[in-house]
């Protein structure tokens, strides 16, 4: 699953164009835009900002939840693939996201004395986790996979079939904490009672040593920014239906 980063491109092309018009026509209205462009760059890969955005967010959730022992199943979704090296034995391979939704899982899975693990993801995105799930320690027999989804929405809607024709109604779900909002949201419109036990929290890092401007932090912005759009729509569909 792909989806394009929009807001780092859009104020680079701010800056870029009001430099250029500002320059060319001693524009000072196009100078401020260039100047607001540039504010906006460095204000999108600070990593406090960050911090102060996504806080709000992490707050809300924790990687083991004391009730996730009363679930009767592990959901995992997809979050992302990419292809693979020639000498590699898949084509495809887990990207970093999808990789700690796994390692998280595994974890739960061993915790949580051996709960069936659902992985959602079209595209080979599923076996690629029920790979690397295995390689964690999960044993196969207690992997199902669901292979059509290419969304948070489809995750939540494919998902929610395999789990009720088993009987499986209260799950643990696992996703990173800033797309838990959205995602939880998803799989409760379905029916099912959702604990989250989120991953990759990002405000338990100090703030000392991580000051300066990064494209670690550019990156991690953007997926939040795809998050909060993604909440919106999904709400004025929901809405709409």
């Amino acid at each position: 699953m792909t989806y394009t980063q929009p807001v780092f491109p859009a104020l680079l092309v701010v800056a870029l164009l009001g430099a250029w018009f500002g320059l060319r026509r001693g524009n000072r209205r196009a100078m401020r835009l260039a100047v607001a462009g540039v504010i906006g760059i460095l204000l999108w890969s600070l990593p406090p900002v960050h911090w102060l955005a996504v806080w709000p967010i992490e707050r809300l959730y924790e990687p083991l939840p004391a009730e996730a022992a009363t679930a009767q199943a592990i959901v995992v979704l997809g979050g992302g693939v990419y292809s693979g090296e020639p000498h590699q034995p898949r084509k495809l391979q887990a990207s970093h996201k999808t990789y700690l939704r796994c390692l998280h899982a595994a974890r739960l899975y061993a915790t949580l004395r051996g709960r069936p693990v659902v992985v959602t993801g079209g595209g080979g995105e599923a076996e690629v986790m029920a790979d690397l799930l295995m390689a964690l320690g999960v044993p196969r027999d207690r992997i199902v996979l669901e292979r059509r989804a290419r969304n948070t929405w489809q995750n939540a809607r494919f998902s929610a079939r395999l789990l009720k024709e088993r009987g499986w109604h209260r799950i643990v779900l696992v996703t990173q904490v800033y797309h838990m909002p959205r995602a939880a949201r998803a799989f409760r419109r379905q029916g099912l009672s959702v604990i989250p036990a989120a991953c990759d929290f990002v405000t338990a890092s100090p703030l000392w040593h991580e000051l300066l401007p990064d494209g670690t932090t550019i990156r991690r912005n953007e997926w939040l920014a795809h998050e909060l759009i993604g909440a919106l729509w999904y709400e004025l569909r929901a809405w709409l239906e």
